[in-house]
């Protein structure tokens, strides 16, 4: 080999060995959108196949990988990406469900076989491919739903009994890797719950109350209030780490204008309260002085009207 491929050659295997350790990196938990996508490009390109791609412990890259791999319709990937229906994580199971969608009628096939695997039986050769998907997502997600309700249950055993912190448990134990759940018995319990957890100090466990209680019911009449709560736990919480965030209270105040903690804080906080206070004091002084005067002036008025008293003169 000559000098120059050689020294290209390992150029080029250096550039794959960064590449794949990039890829390989941990993403940190608060990484934006554009980051994830990025890392999942880079699992792309520093992969030699779509399952090598996927492979990822991050559902974030893995859900990131599919949309990528679909909305380019690499049919190559497609057997990789139709088996992730099955994932355990929700994000990456609506994401190999979308690129379904994408790949419609060419995915058939592979649903077909997955359908076969899962049940025993073949799939009905008259179902189209979103009814085969359909039925094959039935099968996947009855097991998850069947528990579902089953932690549901034990969350309304668990409000009529007054167990709110059991109840908000058992909510979590039904949520988890499923879509939302609309429940207005439920959200009021949540609300409840954070209102008790607010009075105790509780901040986090406050806000995480209170917007569980707006996802479990986002038509309630109340969610503008659990709303304005949540918000006021988290300024309350930002205050308490030394940050104050007027910002915060200001929206407590737009949503509820009548919400008292936020009231007060902006009074305290912006001084306005000793504002008032001194404008109270200057106004109640120069009232005293006034009324001062015009006594003066009334003791004087009466001085001079009085009569002057006849002097007798003996004889």
């Amino acid at each position: 080999m000559r000098p120059l491929a050689a020294w290209f050659t390992a150029l080029m295997l250096v550039a794959h060995v960064a590449m794949a350790q990039e890829a390989a990196a941990p993403l940190a938990l608060t990484a934006s959108p554009a980051q994830v996508q990025a890392a999942a490009q880079a699992r792309i390109e520093a992969a030699e196949d779509a399952e090598q791609a996927l492979d990822d412990e991050d559902p974030r890259i893995v859900a990131a990988v599919i949309r990528s791999y679909a909305e380019a319709l690499n049919f190559e990937s497609m057997p990789a990406l139709v088996r992730r229906v099955t994932h355990p994580r929700i994000q990456v199971r609506e994401a190999a469900r979308e690129a379904v969608r994408r790949f419609e009628r060419n995915a058939i096939w592979q649903l077909r076989e997955l359908y076969e695997e899962l049940t025993g039986e073949q799939a009905s050769r008259a179902w189209s491919w979103d009814k085969t998907a359909s039925e094959l997502y039935a099968v996947i997600d009855a097991p998850q739903h069947k528990q579902r309700q089953a932690a549901l249950k034990e969350a309304h055993e668990a409000l009529r009994a007054g167990n709110l912190d059991a109840m908000a448990s058992a909510v979590e134990r039904a949520l988890a890797g499923h879509d939302e759940v609309l429940d207005p018995e439920l959200a009021i319990g949540h609300a409840t719950l954070g209102a008790q957890r607010l009075a105790r100090g509780d901040l986090g466990a406050s806000r995480a109350a209170f917007e569980r209680a707006q996802r479990l019911c986002p038509s309630c009449e109340a969610r503008t209030q659990w709303h304005a709560q949540a918000l006021f736990a988290e300024a309350e919480s930002s205050l308490a780490a030394g940050l104050v965030d007027l910002s915060l209270y200001e929206r407590v105040v737009a949503l509820d204008p009548t919400h008292a903690g936020a009231l007060d804080a902006l009074d305290r906080l912006t001084g306005a309260r000793e504002q008032r206070l001194r404008l109270r004091r200057t106004a109640a002084a120069g009232a005293a002085a006034l009324l001062f005067l015009w006594l003066a002036l009334r003791l004087a008025r009466v001085g001079r009207a009085a009569p002057a008293q006849p002097t007798t003169s003996e004889t």
